[in-house]
Order: C-alpha cells, then structure tokens, then sequence
C-alpha cells in the first residue's frame, strides 16, 4: 500500500474482500463483524493510504461469507452488510441497501461500480432469462448510465470476473445470459471507449473478450495467491500469479487509457492501452 500511495493517486478503488470476515474464527454476528474489520484498520499502512486519499469501495462475498448469493441466510447478510457501511460510508442510488453507484472524473472518466452481490439469484439456479447477477433496477440503471454519459472513458467495475476464472458458476461465467445482454447493449447503443475492471481470482490478468471489450483484473493485495487455469483461453493475453495493484492513466490529450498492473514491489508486470473508441 505504501508503493501505492506513493504514485500520489487522484483516488484508491477497492473491490472488495477488505476485510475476510470469515476467516477462521468466522463472523456471524454485529459485534463478530465490528471485531474483523477493527483488526484490519488497525494496520498503520491502511490508517495511512485511507487518511490521505479519496477512497471509492465496493463489496464481494467475503465481507459475508464465500460465495454469498441469493440463497445466503439474510439475517447474516443484514448484519455483515450494516457492519460494512459502517466503516465504508457511502453515497449509493439503491435505497434498498444495495451499493452500486457511479462518479465521474472530469469530462473524460465515469466509473460505475456494480454490486454483484445483493441481487444475484443463487449461484446453483440453472442460467437463463430469470438468472440474474445484477437484478432489473440495477440493470437498468447500468444500462441508461452508459448510454447517457459523455465521458471519453467508461469503466464498468464488477467484483467478479466476466469469463476465465476458475469460481464455476460464483463469476459471471454462471450469469452468461445477463453477461450477454450487457455486451448486447453497449454494441447496440453505440456506447464507445468502454473497459471493465474486475478482481476476486487471486491473480493478475488482462482479458481481450471475443466481444471486443477489455478486461483487467489485479489482484489480490494480500489474500493468499491461487493458480491460474493450467490451459488458459487465447483472449488470455496475461497472467501473474503475483498480488498487485493496478494504476489508471490518461494522457494529457484525453484519447488513451494505460491501465498498469504493479507488484508489490512495484515493478511494471503489464501495461494495457485502451482507445476512447
């Protein structure tokens, strides 16, 4: 985190798994919940990066449990969700209490971060029309933000991946008919310059989706590293089996994106362009 601050970021992004609730001894209940999180802020260089940069966060399923979805006891996730807007206070649309919301950068970055959480039918329930990650109102709300905005850059933020992990029907992979319809709409509406930013596997990657959208995912910061797939798909175009962090530039011009994905110490793994069109 310190290399982080380092590059003096306009803002810090965090996808979510921050804290893991449920690491051994697991939290079930309000004060459990309230104890987890007191034992990550107490981490100097987390007290320092939160204090001195603006912070946009976003949830996955370990502030609950693994794999939370909508099959998961809601009385769990009432208390794990209250704990988190606790100590990640925040602006969002739904009044329902899920988080996705957007910001803009300028005139040149809008960011819409999803809650792959709240919404999601039950990671077993058969794909199809009725599945659903994001739920209608969320969808919906995505889909007219997208084709509304003027920003030269479009960055949808989903705490899971959209293809290529190795979390089974926990990724977008078991939500392929929505995951489709989203591709569908953004060619339809002529929406350009949009990229996605993902984490949750425990890996770095970039992924050139058939669709022709960009995905990059860097991850994890300190969660334990995994595998990647041994054959990995050609639209696979890199991998690190190392924590990282990623920094977003714009040029001065407005018309690229350069998405770098850092080590912890640092050091340049990969570096994706995106053009505005």
């Amino acid at each position: 985190l310190a290399k982080l601050a380092a590059h003096k970021p306009a803002f810090v992004l965090t996808l979510g798994d921050l804290p893991y609730t449920d690491a051994a001894p697991a939290a079930t209940t309000l004060p459990a919940y309230r104890g987890k999180y007191r034992d990550v802020r107490a981490f100097s260089e987390i007290v320092a990066l939160f204090a001195a940069v603006p912070l946009f966060a976003m949830w996955d399923d370990h502030e609950v449990t693994n794999n939370w979805n909508g099959a998961t006891n809601k009385a769990q996730v009432d208390a794990a969700t209250s704990v988190w807007r606790e100590y990640f206070p925040i602006r969002a649309v739904a009044t329902d209490g899920g988080t996705y919301r957007a910001f803009q950068w300028g005139k040149t970055l809008h960011m819409f971060l999803l809650d792959t959480r709240r919404y999601r039918s039950a990671n077993s329930a058969k794909d199809g029309s009725n599945k659903t990650m994001l739920g209608q109102a969320q969808k919906k709300w995505l889909f007219d933000g997208l084709k509304a905005s003027k920003a030269t850059f479009k960055a949808i933020v989903t705490s899971v991946p959209l293809r290529y992990g190795t979390t089974g029907s926990d990724h977008w992979a078991g939500f392929a008919n929505e995951r489709s319809q989203l591709f569908a709409h953004i060619a339809k509406s002529g929406v350009k310059g949009v990229f996605f930013l993902a984490g949750d596997q425990h890996w770095s990657a970039v992924h050139h989706h058939p669709e022709g959208f960009v995905e990059v995912q860097a991850c994890p910061i300190s969660a334990p590293l995994r595998d990647p797939p041994k054959k990995l798909a050609k639209e696979v175009v890199f991998v690190a089996k190392k924590r990282s962090f990623g920094i977003l530039r714009i040029d001065k011009a407005g018309t690229t994106c350069a998405i770098e994905i850092r080590d912890e110490a640092d050091e340049l793994l990969h570096t994706e362009v995106v053009s505005a069109l």
